[in-house]
């Protein structure tokens, strides 16, 4: 999840960082650099730590540190943006509490159709391998 601000950051950071450059052009070298670190990152991940207990153990780790961090930057109580006071709104917030159900029953009912279409290529080649 924390990979779209990252990317928004980013990009943010290198339009800034690079004035009178259009803004598509700093846009496809991002996405470019991106679209080729990212697999390489995981590749090299795969490679360094061969075993999954570790890989798990190191993912525990910086996860933990993560948490920390997190609670070390907000403890000093400064608020950078106040919070506005507005009213609640309900349709906004009902249009995305039945997104995310329809999503959720949409991906709960797929994959049972998947399994049990699954379950029965399996049968199918079991029965004609014997």
């Amino acid at each position: 999840m924390l990979i779209f601000p990252v990317l928004f950051v980013v990009l943010t950071q290198g339009i800034f960082s690079m004035p009178g450059v259009d803004f598509s052009t700093v846009t496809l070298i991002i996405a470019a650099a991106v679209f080729v670190l990212i697999p390489a990152a995981s590749h090299l991940i795969n490679y360094i730590l061969p075993e999954n207990e570790f890989k798990l153990e190191v993912h525990f780790l910086v996860s933990l540190f993560v948490a920390i961090i997190g609670l070390l930057t907000t403890v000093n109580g400064n608020v950078t943006y106040a919070a506005t006071s507005q009213p609640i709104n309900i349709k906004a917030i009902t249009t995305a509490v039945t997104i995310f159900a329809t999503m959720f029953l949409a991906g709960y009912f797929w994959n049972k159709i998947k399994w049990r279409f699954l379950q029965k290529r399996e049968l199918r080649k079991n029965k004609t391998n014997k």
